[in-house]
């Protein structure tokens, strides 16, 4: 009797775990889900300034350019008036995020 080649059994077992190589290259391939996205949305801008436009703060969980430096800020956004007592800011998360029930 001849003995039996360990390559088939090696191939076999590849060939077993190949599917599930392909499912995880295809979940590394695609973009996060677990994007978080902050802004004043129109509605809240025409109280605020005037016209109606939705103000990006936060994309894909990044801070929009303008609000790393406080004079560029200063420039694309304008003051506040005095009357307004309260803001609301839209935010939508996708995927898991923790948050703070107190404030920082």
């Amino acid at each position: 009797m001849a003995p039996r080649s360990a390559v088939p059994a090696a191939a076999l077992r590849f060939w077993s775990i190949l599917p599930c190589l392909f499912l995880l290259q295809a979940e590394a391939s695609q973009p996060r889900e677990e994007s978080l996205y902050l802004w004043i949305d129109a509605h809240q801008a025409r109280v605020l300034i005037g016209f109606e436009e939705d103000i990006l703060i936060v994309s894909e969980g990044k801070m929009a350019p303008f609000t790393h430096d406080f004079r560029k800020a200063q420039q694309r956004m304008p003051a506040i008036p005095v009357n307004i007592h309260s803001m609301n800011f839209t935010w939508q998360a996708a995927g898991q995020f923790g948050f703070l029930k107190n404030g920082i």
